[in-house]
């Protein structure tokens, strides 16, 4: 899909990656790169959510210019 976010093509890629591999120490690296995945994709829900309650388009300027947005 064409609006699909970076955190869901490295999910994807990595759901590839472990059906084609059959090595147990590669399948564990990739196993914890999702679940490390999946910690990154809960933050940035955080960072959704709160931000909804952020009235101050200052406020949001300044995450933006940190990089904290895109």
């Amino acid at each position: 899909a064409m609006d699909e976010t970076t955190l869901e093509t490295i999910h994807n890629l990595l759901e590839g990656a472990l059906e084609e591999v059959d090595d147990t120490e590669a399948r564990y690296k990739i196993k914890s790169a999702q679940q490390l995945l999946h910690v990154l994709q809960q933050r940035h829900d955080s960072v959704d959510v709160a931000l909804e309650d952020v009235s101050d388009e200052g406020v949001i300027d300044n995450l933006r210019d940190l990089g904290y947005l895109s």
